[in-house]
């Protein structure tokens, strides 16, 4: 939370998302596995994952976007 907190004070952002678009559904379903896997399901909401192919189609703020605990989230609510 301290990296979290400095990063508040420096650019006044609230949450940081990683975002990682895969070129398919079956790679990005591979990719929050393997992030669920790695970080012991504790990435929270770190981590965003998205298929290009849906991205291309219905747009950046869809709800096309997997947490590692959620599935078809908009960017932003």
């Amino acid at each position: 939370m301290v990296a979290l907190g400095r990063t508040h004070e420096k650019v006044d952002v609230n949450a940081v998302r990683i975002l990682t678009v895969a070129p398919d559904e079956k790679r990005t379903v591979r990719l929050r596995n393997a992030c669920l896997e790695s970080t012991k399901g504790k990435a929270g909401g770190l981590f965003w994952f998205g298929a290009e192919d849906a991205l291309a189609k219905h747009g950046i703020s869809a709800p096309i976007w997997s947490t590692a605990k959620v599935a078809r989230l908009p960017l932003w609510s």
